[in-house]
């Protein structure tokens, strides 16, 4: 069993567990984490210029990449609503969820297609830098439109980004080998615990764009902000 497997199936396990313990925000954690486990199939793309885990049914369909989006979709939620836990409410429509999520979801992968070197070229990018600033675009574009939702980006930006750092800590005590399944380009830049740093900035960006974006669909909103009563777009 690889050892990104084991990961994914550790991170996936310890998001359920946490569900069952705390099941006051599970709901909205819950649809994150499937919202975000399709995601994992673009494993079938980033193994092309950025890494090469070893994948059961290989990287089409990655099993060990859903995993890891799962888990990590249900983390980066309950880390960033953490400091407003008593002050959430939501009007979840899945209606509305659906067309936010979609319409996001693909303006941000044709960003970050157009820019990649091996898509559309617009920018000569690599993939992680061309889903980076997918990612921005549309966080940008999501907080233009509901700004109340400001203080959890950033608790989702600080607290996911803390929270991926102690992961890439562990990984590099407990799978040392791992950090070699990224390709020797990416490896030889700057690195944290021996991954490389586009990591962390990944972390940070999706943890303040993926929480942004799933306040919007699930129209959730922090009791008291300045601009909650007007933020119903």
């Amino acid at each position: 069993m690889s050892a990104y497997l084991v990961y994914g199936l550790v991170i996936s396990f310890l998001a359920l567990a946490v569900l069952a313990i705390c099941p006051k925000h599970s709901k909205v954690a819950l649809i994150s984490g499937i919202l975000a486990t399709p995601f994992g199939l673009l494993d079938s793309l980033f193994v092309l210029d950025y890494w090469t885990p070893p994948h059961i049914f290989g990287p089409l369909f990655s099993i060990e990449g859903m995993l890891f989006s799962f888990g990590n979709g249900v983390f980066v939620w309950l880390i960033a609503v953490f400091p407003f836990r008593r002050r959430l409410k939501n009007r979840l429509q899945f209606k509305i969820l659906a067309r936010r999520f979609v319409l996001y979801s693909f303006i941000a992968l044709a960003v970050m297609l157009a820019l990649w070197e091996r898509g559309l070229g617009l920018a000569n990018a690599s993939l992680m830098t061309g889903t980076i600033l997918g990612l921005s675009v549309i966080g940008v574009l999501m907080l233009s439109r509901d700004s109340s939702l400001l203080p959890l980006a950033l608790t989702g930006a600080l607290g996911f980004g803390m929270f991926y750092a102690v992961q890439l800590a562990l990984l590099s005590l407990i799978s040392p080998s791992f950090s070699s399944v990224w390709t020797a380009a990416v490896r030889d830049g700057v690195t944290v615990f021996g991954y490389p740093v586009e990591e962390m900035i990944w972390a940070v960006v999706y943890g303040c764009v993926w929480t942004t974006g799933i306040a919007y669909g699930c129209s959730v909103h922090i009791l008291g902000t300045k601009n909650e009563a007007d933020s119903r777009h």
